[in-house]
């Protein structure tokens, strides 16, 4: 689904045709210079108010009164407002930097609390968890539970009112996970211990939709782990459909990361493609005609959502359900749709309700992949030309995996310390089998639904997923499999620019790239010397 076939590719003209990416770098400029800033926040309402008065004023006078030269200064307004309400709306948010700080460590030992369970319980080998949120302290806390406690006790939505001592979330020593920041972002500063008998459960008088929702998921990962004779690719499983990592040992989490193919258990485009596919290919006996085409759009944004929501709403499954939406709107209406013009649509929907997903590393590089999609695969793309349908699949898995590892190898670097040298290897290897398993999985649930039949394709799914953990465990036994990095930012700044100028047409002459990129190449010499 992510991937762009245009013929006569003008990547200039292509942004300079979509009116919404101006737009969006000013909102997103705006929340990332708030969050930078601590001003008042009445400042930047004002401001955005004062900018939104002038910007109506502008575009009435150009509009009805034909006024020459506005059309400039209207764009500056427009753009300024939106800057500031960015600012505006992270200063809101309870997860901009200032407010970031606990209020439930401050309390008293013994005060009580009451905690509204948002996952159900998780068990590991070890433990069992379940993230709670304190609508009084409005911040999350990371529950660890006794093994008495049966997982059924407790279900998304219902309160727990307890007076167990909290203490904060600390990164063990020389771990190079900072467990510490990975919570905080999230409003979770805390943690405590349930033990049977010191706790109270409420069940709630009734559910809201995406709370039924995924208790029914819950229920069916339940009886999902309890059916399989082995829950080690089980896990697997659930982590490739939901995205939901919390049952992986760590062992399995490795090997994924290691093999540069961790984007497979992120719920994304690749994700929402397959389930696009899926749908598509099971009504397809409906007819191409306007109403069968009415009913087949709706069951396709309809379960895009549902899945986005059994996702947890993350930003990458947001971003695709949003854009794969708009798409099939546009199909249904006959409009040809514009694909950057459709990811800032979806960066804009996502960062007006939600300011503080701009700073979750799913949420940068779900964005950075697509962005690599557009306008580095095409070049890449080009450069093998084939009529055999086998070897157009091939090369397009591999031209997207490589603009892909290109975009996004910065970001990975600066997250986990290394880059994986056989990323393509393993990529080749395991995007066709985790669209088998999506598929298979579908196929489940349909018949989990209907009550019958669901463990039929068990045996597949098993076979699958040992395959998927051989070759991403495989691929990491390779010898120089992470190749450990550490890029300051001088060179990040380069290597960016090099990027640019090679993949993205700024209207330049192929002698003019060529001097600009020795000038960048002789600047990182440079670097390297003084550093």
């Amino acid at each position: 689904m992510d991937r762009v076939k245009e013929k006569n590719f003008n990547k200039t003209g292509y942004a300079g045709n979509s009116p919404l990416l101006i737009y969006t770098l000013c909102y997103l400029s705006g929340i990332i210079f708030g969050n930078s800033h601590s001003y008042d926040c009445n400042i930047y309402l004002y401001l955005s108010v004062l900018f939104t008065i002038i910007t109506l004023t502008a575009y009435y006078f150009n509009f009805y009164i034909r006024a020459v030269n506005l059309d400039i200064f209207l764009k500056l307004m427009l753009g300024a407002s939106l800057f500031t309400a960015g600012n505006f709306n992270i200063s809101q948010s309870p997860y901009a930097k200032k407010n970031l700080f606990s209020n439930l460590l401050t309390k008293e030992e013994k005060t009580e609390i009451r905690l509204v369970a948002k996952s159900d319980i998780k068990i590991n080998r070890n433990y069992s968890t379940s993230h709670c949120f304190s609508p009084e302290y409005n911040e999350g806390v990371l529950l660890y539970l006794d093994k008495k406690i049966e997982s059924n006790n407790c279900e998304i939505g219902d309160t727990i009112i307890t007076k167990i001592p909290l203490r904060e979330i600390t990164t063990p020593n020389g771990s190079l996970f900072d467990r510490k920041g990975y919570y905080n972002k999230m409003r979770i500063f805390s943690q405590g211990y349930l033990r049977e008998g010191n706790f109270t459960i409420i069940k709630p008088k009734g559910k809201t939709a995406v709370q039924h929702l995924k208790s029914r998921m819950a229920l069916f990962i339940k009886e999902f782990r309890a059916a399989a004779d082995n829950q080690e690719w089980a896990d697997m499983i659930i982590a490739i459909t939901t995205g939901d990592k919390s049952y992986l040992d760590q062992e399995s989490k490795d090997a994924f990361i290691s093999s540069g193919t961790m984007h497979l258990m992120a719920v994304s485009g690749l994700h929402a493609g397959f389930l696009f596919i899926f749908i598509s290919f099971i009504l397809s006996f409906l007819g191409n005609r306007l109403l069968p085409k009415i009913v087949r759009s709706v069951a396709i944004i309809t379960a895009l959502w549902i899945y986005c929501a059994i996702a947890g709403f993350s930003p990458s499954s947001l971003r695709a359900a949003i854009m794969i939406s708009m798409l099939t709107i546009y199909r249904l209406t006959g409009r040809s749709s514009l694909s950057l013009n459709s990811l800032c649509a979806s960066a804009l929907l996502i960062t007006l309700f939600s300011p503080e997903s701009l700073y979750e590393p799913g949420f940068v590089l779900s964005y950075v992949a697509f962005l690599s999609i557009l306008f580095i695969n095409p070049k890449i793309d080009s450069l093998v030309h084939s009529d055999n349908k086998i070897v157009r699949w091939f090369w397009g898995v591999i031209s997207i995996s490589i603009a892909c590892q290109i975009g996004t190898s910065l970001i990975s670097i600066s997250l986990f310390g290394f880059f994986p040298l056989y990323f393509l290897i393993a990529n080749i290897l395991l995007m066709p089998l985790s669209a088998i398993i999506i598929y298979l999985c579908c196929s489940t649930a349909l018949l989990w639904l209907a009550g019958f039949g669901y463990n039929l394709f068990f045996k597949a799914l098993e076979i699958t997923a040992k395959t998927i953990y051989y070759i991403a465990a495989r691929v990491e036994s390779l010898p120089y499999s992470r190749l450990e990095a550490d890029i300051n930012a001088g060179y990040r700044l380069i290597i960016i620019s090099l990027i640019l100028v090679i993949f993205v047409d700024f209207g330049l002459q192929r002698g003019q790239k060529r001097y600009i990129c020795a000038g960048l190449a002789l600047n990182a010499v440079i670097v390297y010397l003084l550093s």
